[in-house]
This record gives structure tokens, sequence and C-alpha cells, in this order.
């Protein structure tokens, strides 16, 4: 039996899409009503800092450092490609914690991905594993290239940097600190005297 029906789904990018379908055949194979499942799927919201947006100094800020490995790197930069911008596009690339021996290549792999889609853009790269990445690829004292050893010393190097009407994409693993962007650059308010 096939059933169709059109619906809305809050989530963008192809990869919520796949996901999306897997979640809507297992509730098939699991018995559910069609109709309960596309209205459960037009009600999905994702936790913490996964594809947040946010809106800040005049710049749009996708955050989704709450994991990261390879291929969430990957679907992270085609999603932002897929969006087709016009307007400056910053790349925010933090360590992939807990990938083993191979965790070099993998870094390397992620940042030519990442130049290869955006060429001329801005990248700051976080981390240890980032940083010697870009130093196999010759990339540490590039000017395209902004190293930070960590979150605190990354939002001193975005205080300074021209991001106006800029799409911000920050993707690396939670552990790095990055969920946290743009929130943790606000101004703190002072109590009045």
């Amino acid at each position: 039996t096939m059933y169709f029906k059109q619906f809305y789904l809050p989530l963008s990018g192809s990869h919520q899409c796949r996901n999306a379908a897997a979640a809507a055949a297992a509730a098939w194979g699991a018995g559910i009503e069609p109709e309960v499942i596309c209205n459960g799927l037009t009600k999905a919201t994702l936790p913490g800092s996964r594809m947040k947006i946010t809106r800040y100094r005049n710049a749009t800020w996708i955050n989704d450092a709450y994991n990261a490995n390879p291929q969430s790197m990957e679907a992270a930069l085609n999603y932002l490609a897929d969006l087709k911008l016009t307007s400056p596009v910053v790349l925010v690339l933090g360590d992939m914690l807990e990938l083993g021996v191979e965790s070099l290549d993998l870094h390397c792999q992620v940042i030519r991905e990442a130049r290869a889609k955006f060429p001329g853009s801005r990248i700051f790269l976080v981390g240890a594993m980032m940083a010697a990445a870009a130093g196999v690829l010759g990339l540490a004292a590039h000017p395209e290239i902004t190293l930070a050893a960590d979150a605190p010393e990354l939002e001193k190097n975005l205080a300074v940097a021209e991001l106006e009407n800029a799409t911000i994409l920050i993707k690396s693993s939670n552990g790095i600190g990055l969920s946290r962007l743009p929130a943790s650059m606000l101004p703190s308010v002072l109590p009045a005297p």
C-alpha cells in the first residue's frame, strides 16, 4: 500500500529530509498510521546547537556545534552550499573528537573539502587537530585561515573580524565549546548605577 501526503518539515537541509524519511519508514514499519507520522514530523525540532540559526552583528550564524564527525561536517558544508548564498561565507570549523588514529587525515579531508566548496572564504580553525591539519596542508599562515587554540581565542578573533552580511557556519564537536556562539559574544549588560 502506498500513501502520499505533502507536509511541511520545519528542518532545513537535504540531510534532514533523509533523516525524516528514515524516521517515517521506521514508524510506518512499526504500524503507526501515516497521518500520525506526518503530524509528528511537522512538529520536529532539533536539540541544543543543531543547526541553530541566529542573527548577530548583521550576520547570520548557523551553529551546528553539537557533534561532529567527517560525515556530519560534509552534511553541514553541503547544506550551506545548497543555499547558494550571494553573501560572504565564513566557516568556523572545530576539532572532531574521538576519531582515533585517522584523526589527522580526517581533519585534513574536512579542510580540503571546505576550501573546495567555498573558495576564497574566511575559515577559522579551532583546536589542536585543526591546527595540526592546517600545518600538514601548508595553510597555517594562509591569509584566509585563522587558527584558534580554543573557544575564548576564537571569540577574540571573531570580535575583530569583518562579518557584516556574512553567513557563518559553526561546526565542531561539543567538547570544543563552540555551541554557545554567538550568544557568548554578546556584550554583558551592566546594571544601572
